[in-house]
């Protein structure tokens, strides 16, 4: 896992990646950062092609293997980042 001190550092930096929140809608609606995509968890089977056509859009998936590790995808659930 990645903890939240991690993740504030990555987009401090400003590096690409995509943030998934895959908790309920009223959480989502309770609290959300900025810019982070919500496809509830119980959803994301069904909804799994709109989520790869946003990291594509995104030009997540195209990092040149040396890059890899810049182009993430962070999903925050009910337990954390």
């Amino acid at each position: 896992g990645v903890s939240v001190s991690e993740y504030a550092s990555v987009r401090k930096a400003g590096l690409p990646h995509m943030l998934l929140d895959v908790r309920v809608k009223s959480q989502f609606e309770m609290c959300s950062l900025p810019g982070a995509v919500h496809i509830p968890m119980e959803e994301f089977e069904d909804r799994f092609e709109e989520f790869a056509a946003i990291a594509k859009s995104q030009g997540l998936g195209q990092a040149a293997a040396a890059d890899a590790g810049q182009h993430s995808v962070y999903v925050i659930c009910r337990r954390g980042v």
